[in-house]
C-alpha cells in the first residue's frame, strides 16, 4: 500500500478545496518547475482545463504530498529535473506521485502512450515506431499495413532476420 494519500474523485467533486492553493513564499513561482507542477494540478482538479477528462477525469490524481510545490520541486530536483525534460507517469494509469514519475523526453514520452502499437517479435516487444527506427523502415509503411491488417510482426521478422 503506498504511503501517499489520494483524493478520490468523490473527494473531489463534494471538496471546496479540491485544487491547492497557490503559494509563492517558496520565491519559485514564476520557473518552469512550479509550471509544470500547476499544469499537472489542473488537469487532475479542475473540470474546465482542457485535458481534464483525459486526467481528472479518468480518475487520476496527485498525491497529498505533491499538494505543496515545494515538495514536488523537492523531488523534481533530486530526480534529475532538466530544462530539456517534461515530468511523465511511468504507469499512465496510475496517478502522479514520486514512486509513478520520472522526468523524460518528449521521444521517451511519446513511446509511453496508450495510443501506442506494441509489436512482438521473437520475444522483444517495442512500439512500431521503435520498431521502425531500429530496422529502418518506414514507419508510415507500419501504420499503413497495421491499417490493413497485414501480419507486421512475420515482415518485421524477416526484415530481422536478413539484416
Amino acid at each position: 500500500m503506498s504511503k501517499y494519500k489520494y483524493i478520490s474523485q468523490n473527494e473531489r467533486e463534494n471538496s471546496q478545496h479540491t485544487i491547492p492553493r497557490r503559494n509563492s513564499v517558496h520565491g519559485l513561482r514564476n520557473t518552469r518547475q512550479y509550471n509544470i507542477w500547476q499544469a499537472m494540478i489542473q488537469r487532475c482538479y479542475n473540470p474546465n482545463t482542457k485535458y481534464y477528462e483525459l486526467y481528472g477525469g479518468k480518475g487520476i490524481s496527485v498525491c497529498e504530498e505533491w499538494h505543496d510545490f515545494k515538495a514536488f520541486y523537492d523531488w523534481a530536483m533530486a530526480k534529475g529535473y532538466d530544462e530539456s525534460l517534461s515530468i511523465d507517469r511511468k504507469d499512465g494509469n496510475l496517478n502522479y506521485d514520486p514512486f509513478n514519475c520520472k522526468w523524460s523526453t518528449l521521444k521517451e514520452q511519446s513511446n509511453n502512450t496508450n495510443r501506442n502499437v506494441y509489436i512482438t517479435v521473437e520475444g522483444q516487444t517495442m512500439t512500431m515506431k521503435q520498431w521502425s527506427e531500429k530496422l529502418n523502415i518506414k514507419y508510415q509503411k507500419l501504420v499503413y499495413m497495421n491499417k490493413t491488417k497485414k501480419n507486421i510482426p512475420e515482415y518485421i521478422s524477416s526484415i530481422k532476420n536478413n539484416a
